[in-house]
């Protein structure tokens, strides 16, 4: 953990290995967590197979979805990730700002697992 979920790419955006390194290099540098810990699933989506506003999507109506799953964490932070994220998408892909949108699954420690291992029992975490 963390790790982002992304929807709203075409099946042949290029630029996903660009897009990695920025959207881990974002939560790197503003959670303070190892490289390692973060995973990113792309999921292409053409836009014959999504609507927004009862309408379907066009070259004009591209839209981008980001789930990001982390532990809890304080409002600033947050903050300084949607921007992160939001800017390095837009940067990478030329979807506009607007269009891109940043939804935050947060988890108590108590809530995620890993190797069968709750987080808040882990004895190499802070």
């Amino acid at each position: 953990m963390p790790f982002l979920h992304i929807m709203g790419l075409e099946s042949g955006d290029s630029g996903r290995r660009q897009l990695a390194r920025r959207l881990t290099g974002v939560i790197v540098d503003s959670l303070a967590v190892d490289a390692d810990s973060v995973t990113i699933y792309f999921a292409a989506h053409d836009r014959a197979h999504y609507a927004h506003g009862g309408e379907m999507s066009s070259p004009t109506r591209r839209r981008i979805f980001v789930n990001l799953h982390i532990l809890a964490r304080d409002v600033g932070l947050r903050r300084a990730v949607a921007a992160g994220v939001c800017a390095a998408i837009a940067d990478v892909t030329g979807c506009e700002p607007r269009n891109i949108a940043v939804y935050f699954h947060e988890r108590a420690p108590d809530e995620v697992a890993h190797a069968g291992i709750l987080e808040s029992e882990r004895k190499d975490t802070g």
